[in-house]
């Protein structure tokens, strides 16, 4: 996340499978502070991908990340599809940030 704050080039970040959990949603929704550019966040589990290596963000990773989003990253969109995000969560976060987050 640190690299995210230094990187202004960087539009699509691609972490699908890399066992990130609510600690590394909260590293990178204060990253994105700090980062106007990126365009893409990839949070996703492919549904192939083994256990061992699936991201396991939640409702409160995935809040931090809409805060995020809400605070000032108008043009970003972020992909936790396959996460342990429930649905209730899911619908309140359209609220805050609409299909930015899916």
């Amino acid at each position: 996340a640190g690299a995210l704050k230094a990187n202004r080039g960087l539009q699509i970040l691609d972490l699908r499978q890399n066992r990130a959990t609510d600690r590394s949603a909260h590293a990178l929704a204060a990253a994105l502070g700090e980062n106007s550019v990126l365009e893409s966040l990839y949070l996703n589990n492919d549904s192939w991908s083994s256990e061992e290596q699936r991201n396991c963000i939640g409702d409160d990773g995935c809040w931090a990340l809409a805060f995020a989003l809400a605070e000032g990253h108008a043009g970003l969109k972020v992909s936790l599809i396959n996460n342990r995000v429930s649905d209730d969560t899911k619908a309140r976060i359209k609220d805050v940030v609409g299909r930015r987050i899916r």
